[in-house]
This record gives structure tokens, C-alpha cells and sequence, in this order.
């Protein structure tokens, strides 16, 4: 009886080795498939989770001078003409508004100014582009966001012709809530004492009468979103 038990016990063990291997096999491949998922698997846990970065960018642009601002002018929407080498941002230029999906964004800026010849003297010309604030208006007023900028202008020809040419240029991070949300790039001046109006201008008509197409377009925005994360 001893000896047959001795017998049983020894072929449990030898089971047992050649057991182990072939689970250990099993799990070590186990493992190997789960990293194998498909991307689209990958894709949709991290749609359910919120971590998605989906891309967003574009440049808006206005390719031409502006009508004049007059000086009774003080609340200013910046305009566009067209968005160059965009995805995921849309430009209705008629409200010149462009709508914006939920992130946190990069945005640069560059506007080119020109006074008019009014007969005025060099400071009365800066007062015309005297800016209180640079901002974005978010779904028309719901939110603010100011803008960082500096200036910098050029009188040189004031003797011969009394006008004043300034760019204005400046950056900011910021985030934006909610998919679909509409943001109009505006200005406020402090209201002029003398007469008057400014445009965005950057004379490029001089520079293709003689030849030249530089991008100096009077008006440009770049937006790149930097994080597609919940805000």
C-alpha cells in the first residue's frame, strides 16, 4: 500500500513540472497580447477617459488695408479676410468670428497701423493708436481674455507727411471650455481729443508696385492648440 501511494505521489509531481512551464508560457503570452491591442482599441480607452489630443491650428489673416477707423471709433473688432493652413478652427468672416474646439491654445499676433494725414502734429498721430486693452471675447462677452502686447511706431516722416506707422504685436496661453466656441479678436482705444482715424495698413500696395510680395499682411493671428486634455 506504502509503495503504490510512494508511485501516485511521484507522477502528481511529475505532472505538476510539466505543468508549470506551460502556465507560466500562457501567462508570459497573455501579457504579450494585451500590449498588442489595435489602435483603435487604444483610441477608444482614451476617447472614455478624456486624454485624446486632437489638433487644432490655423493662421487668420487680413491681406489687405482696412477701411479707416475714425476716431469715435473706440470699440474694435479686429477684421479677417481668410484663414490660411488651418484644422479643426473655422473663420465666418462676415461677423469675423472664429470658432475654436475645447483646449488650452498658443496664440501670436502682429497688427500693422497707419494713421491718416490729418495735419497733425507727431503726438496727436499716437494718440489715434493709444490701445487700453488687446482681448478675446469669448461666445460674445460670456468671458475675457487680455491679451499680452507691446507697441512700437515710426514718426520719421512727420515732416513731409504727419502720419504715424505702429505695429502692435503680442502672445498669450489661455483655454477654451467647451467645443464650438465662438471668439471675436477686439481692441479698445482711449477715445482720442483730436481728430482723426488709423487702419490696419502695412502699405503693401508700394511693395508690389515694385515688384516685391513679402508676407507682411497688415492683420495675423496663429492659434495652435498645445493640449488637448479636459480644462
Amino acid at each position: 500500500m506504502r509503495k503504490c501511494l510512494l508511485t501516485i505521489l511521484g507522477a502528481v509531481s511529475i505532472c505538476c513540472l510539466i505543468s508549470t512551464p506551460a502556465m507560466a508560457s500562457s501567462k508570459k503570452h497573455g501579457k504579450k497580447g494585451v500590449k498588442a491591442r489595435s489602435t483603435t482599441e487604444c483610441t477608444t480607452e482614451a476617447t472614455t477617459r478624456g486624454t485624446v489630443f486632437s489638433p487644432a491650428y490655423g493662421t487668420l489673416v487680413h491681406d489687405g488695408a482696412t477701411s479707416p477707423y475714425p476716431d469715435t471709433v473706440v470699440d474694435i473688432t479686429v477684421p479677417f479676410t481668410a484663414i490660411q493652413v488651418e484644422r479643426n478652427i473655422t473663420l465666418d468672416t462676415t461677423n469675423d468670428t472664429f470658432t475654436l474646439p475645447k483646449g488650452v491654445y498658443a496664440l501670436n499676433f502682429q497688427l500693422f497701423t497707419l494713421t491718416d494725414n490729418n495735419g497733425n502734429t507727431t503726438s496727436q498721430n499716437t494718440e489715434l493708436l493709444l490701445f487700453s486693452d488687446i482681448y478675446l471675447d469669448i461666445n460674445n462677452g460670456s468671458a475675457i481674455v487680455k491679451l499680452d502686447w507691446a507697441m512700437s511706431y515710426d514718426n520719421s516722416n512727420i515732416v513731409t507727411s504727419p502720419t504715424v506707422f505702429a505695429t502692435f504685436s503680442g502672445s498669450k496661453i489661455f483655454s477654451i471650455g467647451a467645443d464650438n466656441t465662438v471668439v471675436r479678436f477686439k481692441i479698445k482705444r482711449v477715445s482720442p481729443t483730436v481728430t482723426g482715424s488709423f487702419s490696419f495698413n502695412t502699405l503693401l500696395g508700394l511693395y508690389q508696385g515694385l515688384g516685391a510680395t513679402p508676407e507682411n499682411d497688415p492683420i495675423r493671428v496663429t492659434l495652435h492648440k498645445i493640449d488637448g486634455c479636459a480644462v
